[in-house]
């Protein structure tokens, strides 16, 4: 609702509303995977979850659509994390 009021693109609200992939028909659109397979990281790494965030899991079809392996994954979160203390430094600075 809130995109639509900030009048974002209809593309982008698409993406917005099916971050979660709530139906799974929309892990073909490869925007739309990549932005779920994103949340998931964000959750597994425990940005914006409880502690359920460790149990989170993708769903195959998406990490596939983008030809993503689990190995991938893992390299993702390690630099992931790296880069996030970096920010966090910089914005001890400000």
């Amino acid at each position: 609702m809130i995109a639509k009021m900030w009048k974002f693109s209809s593309k982008m609200i698409n993406i917005i509303k099916h971050h979660h992939l709530p139906d799974e028909t929309k892990v073909n659109d490869k925007e739309i995977a990549a932005v779920y397979l994103a949340d998931c990281i964000c959750m597994m790494v425990g940005n914006g979850v409880g502690s359920d965030g460790l149990s989170y899991r993708f769903k195959d079809q998406a990490m596939k659509e983008l030809d993503i392996t689990a190995d991938d994954v893992v390299m993702i979160i390690a630099e992931f994390c790296t880069n996030i203390k970096e920010v966090e430094a910089l914005l001890h600075i400000v």
